[in-house]
């Protein structure tokens, strides 16, 4: 029996072309179908049949997947299992006519699911299910219409009251929200529509819980922010230090704060002003410089600062921050260790000369990072092509600006997982079908035998082949023909 794993590798491949595997989906093996049933090139056609699959982890791929024709949701929707009906819930293509009737679905999980997602008549319907997930649900739904969330303010489950408060929907019902439980006040505290008057009465409250969230809220008022951050808690001043639209003067003040963790979420708020996290940078330890050096709105000189300290987070922090300098990057890529290189290689201010770099490290890893990568110059490309392993070689299809034509002129050598893409596609020639018949790989051999171009007599000798599953392909394409 083959050990199809070239075949698993074309099959996971997210830019593997959809009538290939359309081909690798007539083979009928388990893991090959759950890897196709998962890829996003997966055409409609392979998705109706797994639909009807008698495996139920299939149907519930299939039943989750964006291309998934609406003729095989709407029977998904009455699936025996209650997973595939919930995918089927959950699938981003809406179709009311669905959801409705998954909305009388005797699983609350299902019901839940399509609360999420229902259009405000079917809320309104929902609004008075048994289930606390259901009602929960229909509470933190934007589009619940306003009465639904007037009877869900009063309901018994804190869990919904609290999701109501949370609502930007609610308006006017925060008034009496903020007099609940501490969970619901919470929740009114964190609601990014919150009244200035509900905001002066929890500006009171006892809980440092509640006091903190409030503290984070961006539209909290200056005056209420200014209160928290003189507040005796330190949770409740992070929050104020962490606010992205706390006033400039109060972030300066804060800045002197004697706890480390008010001076972290200081470190790590993009509205932080530069004067803030210079001073930081110079007087914190390597936690506060970390953030520092991760923070998109540090200061470029700042930046090139931190690109000599001594510590290897801070610099790996800098590396993955994408305002940091393109030399700076390049410097990191040529002078740091493997770990370094490869996160100023993800960099999306990265440039080319980076990932010259990764491929003069011989490190197969970063190799195959630089293969991959769009940015990677033509010239670095044929370096890669003549001294990667197989695995870097293979990298190069996962590059989206590599086409496969232009792989077979890199590399002198097909590997062996390039060989199965060509057995797979239709243009290739029938000359280059016959070579790969001959191949010693049986997975080669099965792509060959899957290839609707592969001539006759090729077939007819593949019909003879040593691998069971390579003869009963070839034959059931012969008498297909």
């Amino acid at each position: 029996m083959p050990k199809l794993s070239l075949l698993r590798k074309v099959a996971s491949h997210p830019k593997v072309d959809p009538e290939l595997l359309s081909a690798l989906s007539l083979l009928e093996e388990k893991s090959l179908l759950r890897l196709i049933s998962q890829n996003p090139n997966t055409p409609p056609d392979v998705l109706e049949r797994l639909s009807s699959s008698e495996d139920e982890g299939l149907r519930i791929h299939a039943a989750s997947h964006p291309k998934c024709p609406e003729d095989a949701l709407r029977r998904q929707a009455n699936d025996p299992s209650p997973r595939v009906r919930r995918a089927v819930a959950e699938n981003p293509r809406k179709v009311n006519e669905i959801l409705k009737l998954l909305s009388q679905d005797p699983d609350a999980e299902v019901r839940a699911r399509v609360a999420e997602h229902a259009y405000p008549e079917l809320l309104v319907k929902l609004t008075s299910d048994e289930s606390v997930k259901v009602r929960k649900a229909i509470a933190s739904n934007k589009n619940t219409p306003l009465d639904s969330l007037i009877l869900l303010s009063k309901d018994p489950s804190a869990e919904v009251r609290a999701a109501v408060a949370a609502n930007p929907s609610a308006g006017g019902l925060l008034e009496v929200l903020a007099e609940d439980d501490e969970i619901v006040r919470i929740a009114v505290a964190s609601n990014e529509r919150i009244p200035e008057s509900v905001q002066e009465k929890l500006v009171r409250d006892t809980s440092s819980y509640v006091l903190e969230t409030l503290a984070k809220n961006p539209s909290v008022k200056p005056e209420i922010l200014s209160v928290l951050a003189r507040h005796d808690s330190e949770w409740v001043r992070r929050g104020v230090a962490s606010n992205r639209k706390a006033p400039k003067g109060l972030l300066m003040d804060l800045a002197k704060d004697p706890s480390e963790n008010v001076r972290l979420a200081l470190a790590s708020n993009p509205s932080s002003p530069p004067e803030v996290l210079r001073t930081l940078a110079e007087s914190g330890g390597e936690r506060i410089k970390t953030a520092v050096a991760s923070n998109r709105s540090a200061p470029e000189g700042l930046l090139r600062s931190l690109s000599e300290d001594g510590s290897k987070e801070v610099i790996l922090a800098l590396a993955e921050n994408p305002n940091c300098p393109q030399d700076v990057l390049l410097r990191l890529a040529r002078e740091g260790d493997p770990e370094i290189k490869a996160a100023a290689a993800r960099n999306q201010n990265a440039p080319p000369e980076v990932f010259d770099e990764l491929v003069k490290s011989r490190n197969q890893y970063l190799m195959m990072i630089a293969a991959a990568d769009p940015r990677t110059r033509k010239e670095t490309l044929r370096m890669i092509a003549l001294n990667g392993s197989p695995d870097v070689k293979d990298a190069l299809l996962l590059n989206p600006k590599v086409s496969l034509d232009v792989i077979k002129e890199l590399l002198e050598e097909p590997t062996p997982l390039l060989k199965v893409r060509m057995a797979l596609d239709p243009r290739t020639s029938p000359a280059v079908l016959g070579e790969l018949s001959r191949e010693e790989d049986e997975d080669i051999r099965v792509a060959v035998a899957l290839n609707p171009s592969t001539p006759l007599d090729v077939l007819l000798e593949l019909s003879k082949d040593r691998e069971e599953l390579v003869r009963r392909v070839a034959l059931s394409r012969i008498f297909s023909k």
